[in-house]
């Protein structure tokens, strides 16, 4: 059994790959949790994890039924996010992590939820869904969360339990700003490049995308040192090697989307850098050419 506090509940919001992962995370550990659907898939899930297997139920509650001491996990498509939360009844002592790739969603939800205990988190877990009720992990990540407003020392305890247990190595930040900063730069890389050409992770690995992977990184960083953020290029480029290469048989959220005509998240990670990138008057005309190329693509499907 977890040693988590029971207070808490566990609210899972969405069946997508990492929800269904928290969720059968959740389940191994014994944990309070629940899961509300935002469409009419099965409740029935078979996680696939490496040798061995857990096929469970979800639970699902309802969005009416939350509670103070729930833990709302929104492990969503950034663009998802905020249509999510204006459908969801949070009081105002609930606590609510963002979990996705990308960025844009914190402004808006603090404007939404002035008073409520916000964490942002982001994972590099590899995990994916062949069929609705099928969820398979194909890779061990890292997790990185911090507070974002309204600090709660018990629901920090909780998170880091279950989170170290479930998605480890945990890394809790004071500055979340600065981790989450770090993982938009290696997915500005990997996620345009791999839906544009079609390709696995690890096909930039191929000395073609050297360049182009340079200047991603180049910009990335004169933003966010222009942001107060100690960043240098070399830094951001290691990253990105790192997760090309511990990556390098999975497929990019990004390319499956485009793939199967779905939107993407493109606008909240090369569309939000130069957006941030105009207001400081910074040019990062990779970053604007890739969010341009991934929309033409989208349109196309």
């Amino acid at each position: 059994m977890n040693n988590a506090p029971a207070a808490h509940r566990l609210v899972i919001v969405g069946q997508g790959a990492i929800g269904s992962l928290l969720a059968a995370k959740a389940q191994q550990q014994h944990l309070d949790y629940g899961v509300i659907p935002r469409n009419k898939q099965p409740l029935a899930m078979h996680y696939q994890h490496l040798a061995s297997g857990l096929s469970f139920d979800f639970t699902p509650t309802s969005v009416t039924q939350l509670s103070l001491q729930d833990i709302i996990l929104l492990p969503l498509k950034a663009f998802q996010i905020d249509n999510a939360l204006a459908h969801l009844t949070i009081p105002a002592e609930a606590s609510i992590v963002l979990m996705h790739n990308g960025m844009g969603t914190i402004e808006a939800t603090q404007t939404r939820f002035p008073s409520n205990p916000i964490l942002a988190a982001t994972t590099s877990y590899g995990v994916y869904k062949p069929h609705s009720n099928t969820l398979v992990e194909t890779g061990q990540g890292k997790t990185a969360i911090g507070w974002v407003q309204h600090p709660n020392k018990t629901v920090q305890q909780c998170l880091q339990s279950f989170l170290e247990t479930g998605l480890g190595p945990l890394y809790w930040h004071d500055n979340i700003q600065l981790a989450l900063w770090q993982k938009l730069a290696v997915n500005a890389v990997i996620n345009p490049l791999t839906a544009i050409h079609q390709i696995k992770n690890g096909g930039l690995q191929d000395p073609q995308f050297n360049n182009v992977i340079h200047e991603i990184c180049q910009e990335v960083a004169l933003v966010m040192q222009a942001l107060n953020m100690p960043v240098t290029i070399e830094a951001l480029k290691d990253n990105v090697r790192e997760v090309i290469i511990n990556t390098a048989d999975n497929y990019s959220s990004m390319n499956r989307d485009i793939a199967a005509g779905r939107p993407s998240e493109i606008d909240f990670i090369n569309g939000y850098i130069v957006q941030q990138a105009n207001k400081l008057g910074i040019d990062v005309s990779h970053n604007q050419r890739l969010w341009q190329q991934v929309n033409q693509l989208a349109q196309q499907s």
